[in-house]
């Protein structure tokens, strides 16, 4: 069977049983099966620092708690709401879509993100490029 066809089945049923994608994640890692994206998979796989990825958690997910060191590193989400307006690239179609996920699962304090999350956060912020 189709993998994405599987998925879907299996979001499908879940769904009908009442369990969350949380329980499923949860679930998917027991069974070894999840596919997560840690911060320093992401750092790798698009070309960004550990430190900007921190620092874009840090300004979706307020939960988030990044290691001690970093921690004052970063401004606030105004902070950087006030940078992107003053920056040339900035449009008035900037689109809170866009922002970068928040965690789908934490194991202990690292945050992990399924492939599904990034791919479509990664569709949007193309859909919204191309609209400009």
């Amino acid at each position: 069977m189709d993998t994405n066809i599987k998925k879907t089945k299996e979001l499908l049923l879940a769904s009908q049983k009442g369990i969350g994608s949380k329980e499923k994640i949860i679930n998917d890692i027991v069974d070894g099966v999840a596919e997560l994206l840690s911060i320093s998979d992401l750092s790798e796989r698009l070309s960004i620092s550990r430190d900007v990825i921190i620092g874009w958690i840090k300004n979706t997910d307020p939960n988030f708690k990044p290691p001690k060191e970093i921690r004052l590193a970063f401004p606030t989400r105004g902070y950087y709401e006030e940078q992107i307006k003053k920056s040339l690239s900035y449009k008035a179609s900037y689109s809170k879509d866009t922002y970068f996920p928040i965690p789908d699962i934490y194991v202990g304090n690292e945050p992990r993100w399924e492939k599904g999350t990034i791919k479509n956060w990664l569709h949007k912020c193309n859909e919204q490029k191309k609209a400009e």
